[in-house]
């Protein structure tokens, strides 16, 4: 299990379990610097911010932030990001592969079953997800709690 996160990503990872009224979240959201789009599904329960052009999203269940993520590779028309900076431990994340993700992070607390395409990493109390595709990261998913 890692402490902690360093690099940019650890804001977003103290923000975990706040309120959606809290300050803090709303914070990190102004400095994210994009339009953000209130949605919410009867299918799909919470209250999700989704920050267009960011692949960003906050996902809010019973008013608590539960969920960041992270998005790089396009999946229909799903809201895709360009970090083109460090986002964690200095790693860019279009560099960052399975491999690094062990090295940074140590032993994977959870993997994809048969394809290994997936990796969760414990940190503190909250988890870090990572998705891989054949064309590199697709996704990273901060988690207050396993789902």
């Amino acid at each position: 299990m890692a402490s902690a996160l360093t690099g940019p990503i650890a804001a977003f990872n103290e923000i975990l379990g706040c309120t959606i009224a809290g300050p803090k979240a709303s914070q990190i959201a102004s400095d994210a610097g994009a339009a953000c789009t209130v949605w919410q599904d009867e299918e799909i329960p919470g209250i999700h911010w989704i920050f267009k052009g960011k692949g960003l999203v906050f996902c809010f269940d019973d008013e608590i932030l539960t969920a960041i993520f992270f998005q790089f590779i396009a999946e229909n028309v799903w809201n895709v990001g360009s970090w083109s900076r460090p986002l964690i431990d200095g790693l860019v994340a279009p560099d960052i592969t399975p491999e690094r993700a062990d090295s940074t992070f140590g032993e994977p607390e959870a993997t994809g079953c048969e394809s290994h395409t997936w990796r969760r990493y414990e940190i503190g109390d909250h988890h870090i997800h990572f998705d891989f595709r054949e064309d590199g990261l697709h996704k990273i998913t901060l988690l207050l709690e396993t789902p």
